[in-house]
Parts: C-alpha cells; sequence; structure tokens
C-alpha cells in the first residue's frame, strides 16, 4: 500500500483504543474504495484493508508528529496510597508502571476528589427485580489516517442504532442480574457512499436480533461482568458487533462512591480495560443536581496505554506496529435514575489521537465518536 494510498485509507482496529467514551466502546470505518462484503460489517472490511498490511507510510524518525503533550489528567492521586500520577507525554506508560495503577481484572477504583455541598447522601443503584428499559444507542463515527505532520480527513461511518431491552432478573444486597436483549441493529446512511456497506452488512446485523446478554453488577458499579447469555456461538463479524456491545454497556454504568456526597461533588473511576491495547482510563466525574434517585452526571475521560504494545486482532497477517503516543478526551452528559440500570438520557463525544509507528515507519490515526442514549 502506497502512502498516498494509506494516507486514505481508514482505521483499523488500532483506533478502537481511544474511543473508550461513558457511551461507547467501538471501532470500525467504512472505505469507498474498499466495500464491505456480504455479511461483512463496514468495521471488519476496515480493518481488513489496514490490519493486513505489514508497514506503515515511510516517515523519518524526525518527522514523527506525535499528539499534543497537553495532559488531559495533571497530578491525578491514582497511584498506590493515593500518591499523584502525573500523565506521559506520550500518553504511554513505562514498564510496570501501569501494574501500580491497576491489574488486569481487577474491580473499577473510586477515588473522591470534593465530597460537595451538604446535604450529603451515599448514592448507589437500587434497581429493583422486574425493572425494565428499552433504550436506543446511537453512534456516529468518523475516522482518519494519514502520514505524521498531513492534515487528515475524516471520513463519516454510517450512523449505528442499537435498541436493546433491559429487565433486572434478580436483586439482592450485593447484586444485580439484568438480561440485556438486543431488539434490533440497523445502519442509517450518513452519506451515498455508505449504501454498498450498509446492504452487505444487513444479513449480519440481522442476526444479532433476539441475542441476550447478561450483565451483573455491585450497588456501587466497581465490580460489573457482562457475557453472552445463550450458548450459541455468533460468526467472527457478529462476535466482533457483540463484543462492541458488551464494551458499551460495561461502560454505561457509572461507578459511584462509598462515601456521601452532594451537588459538586467529584470523583475519578479508574480503571483497566483491554481493547486491541491495554489502557489505564480514567473517568473524571461531576454530580450535578440531583433530587431522589435521579441525578445529572458530567464525564470526562482521559486514556493511559499501559504499554506500545497493540493486541492480535491488529497484527493480524503482519508484525503488529506499536503506540508512539496517544492522546485521548471527550466529555459525557448523563440523566441517571439509580432505580434504572442505564441512563435515562445521555450524550457523548470523545476524539482520539494515536501515533503508531514500525521501525522507522508512522502512521497517525483520528477518531471522533458521538454517542447518544436514550429510554423509551
Amino acid at each position: 500500500m502506497t502512502p498516498a494510498r494509506q494516507a486514505r485509507a481508514e482505521p483499523s482496529g488500532a483506533g478502537r483504543v481511544a474511543l473508550i467514551a461513558a457511551l461507547v466502546v467501538t471501532t470500525g470505518a467504512c472505505d469507498s474504495r474498499k466495500e464491505a462484503g456480504p455479511g461483512q460489517p463496514p468495521s471488519a472490511a476496515a480493518a481488513s484493508s489496514v490490519s493486513s498490511s505489514s508497514s506503515l507510510s515511510a516517515t523519518s524518525p524526525g518527522a514523527m508528529t506525535a499528539p499534543s503533550a497537553s495532559s488531559p489528567m495533571p497530578g491525578l492521586p491514582i497511584g498506590p496510597g493515593g500518591k499523584d500520577v502525573v500523565r506521559p507525554p506520550s500518553g504511554v506508560f513505562g514498564p510496570g508502571e501501569a501494574d501500580a495503577i491497576a491489574k488486569r481484572g481487577e474491580p473499577r477504583r473510586v477515588v473522591v476528589l470534593d465530597a460537595g455541598a451538604e446535604p450529603r447522601e451515599t448514592i448507589a443503584y437500587r434497581a429493583a427485580a422486574g425493572t425494565k428499559q428499552t433504550i436506543t444507542m446511537g453512534l456516529d463515527l468518523a475516522m482518519a489516517m494519514s502520514p505524521p505532520g498531513a492534515q487528515p480527513r475524516l471520513m463519516k461511518m454510517p450512523r449505528t442504532e442499537t435498541t436493546l431491552q433491559i429487565s433486572i432478573e434478580s436483586a439482592e444486597a450485593d447484586k444485580a442480574t439484568v438480561r440485556a436483549e438486543i431488539v434490533a441493529v440497523r445502519l442509517v446512511e450518513t452519506d451515498a457512499s455508505q449504501a454498498a456497506a450498509i446492504s452487505g452488512s444487513r444479513e449480519m446485523l440481522d442476526k444479532l436480533t433476539g441475542i441476550d446478554l447478561e450483565m451483573t453488577f455491585d450497588p456501587r458499579a466497581t465490580q460489573t461482568a457482562v457475557s453472552l447469555a445463550s450458548a450459541d456461538k455468533p460468526s467472527p463479524e457478529a462476535s466482533k458487533a457483540l463484543e462492541q456491545l458488551r464494551q458499551t454497556l460495561f461502560n454505561v454504568i457509572t461507578p459511584t462512591p462509598d462515601v456521601p456526597v452532594g451537588a459538586g461533588a467529584r470523583w475519578l473511576v479508574i480503571e483497566r480495560i483491554a481493547t486491541p491495547a491495554d489502557v489505564i482510563q480514567i473517568r473524571t466525574v461531576t454530580l450535578g443536581n440531583r433530587e431522589g434517585t435521579r441525578a445529572e452526571l458530567t464525564v470526562s475521560v482521559a486514556q493511559i496505554a499501559a504499554s506500545p504494545r497493540l493486541g492480535p486482532a491488529v497484527a493480524a497477517g503482519g508484525a503488529s506496529p506499536t503506540i508512539g503516543a496517544l492522546e485521548t478526551s471527550g466529555t459525557s452528559t448523563f440523566s441517571v435514575d439509580f432505580e434504572h440500570v442505564c441512563p435515562d438520557k445521555g450524550q457523548s463525544e470523545v476524539k482520539t489521537v494515536m501515533l503508531l509507528t514500525q521501525g522507522k515507519d508512522s502512521l497517525r490515526t483520528e477518531a471522533v465518536a458521538k454517542a447518544t442514549i436514550e429510554t423509551r
């Protein structure tokens, strides 16, 4: 693939590393030059078009342009014993640094920065068995890939709309079990060039309808698990879509502190998440107006790569590039009722810039994800 052609290509799975906001974790692109084949969603077409390339656009090391070094999280108390940790300029931790903050598989951790104004109360999810919600999650995604220093051209993807029936199956003192049934998944054309890709994905999306996911979480949502409820093994393409949905559900619930808080309270949610890269994610939550079980939340997100390595999904078909730099920034707003699982309403926008390197070559990826959630 020539540098000029690659500059126009869409990001593959590598772009996924930074698209984790409070509402969405996703990947995918559709390339107007490489349409998705039958049964292959636009995201799969993009992944195959880029991941199969074993080299990046040639650029001398001195000419590589990293994302901005401005820190979205200067000196936050996320280290051992509440020690302040400053974001590395590259957005990539050195050996062992990520493990000191959060190990793989550990529960999410909440650190209160400000308890807020009086009166203060302990916030916890209290959904009763039998409670139901029907939610629609929408995602608008734009991506670009270019040599460092070039002006990227963001390519819009079809809008994805997923409707879920959320049901509380059981609610105990320390754990609630939730069933999430996929009622419908559809792609909405945002550009005429996407028509063929949408048509080719329709059959695979239809197979997702009726699939159930099971979610368990504790009252503070620090220990959350999402799994496929059915024993049936979905196709590889469907598995990717289900993983995106699983990650979305994992992140759509905002963990809460174990101490009383009031209006204006601010807390951090520290978690280690696995995408095609291994990242430490830090969400800063601000509690706005609150009446009874209802509250307004504003959530900002930042990420630091736990190491420069990318996962096997990116390495398929050739040697894996490494992360030279990463910067993620975004904000979400939620209207939450703690007697429900998902927010009643919400929206988010997350931007990611990543520098991938391979030997003396480098490639810059940029992704902007806008997501919405609405209950009816």
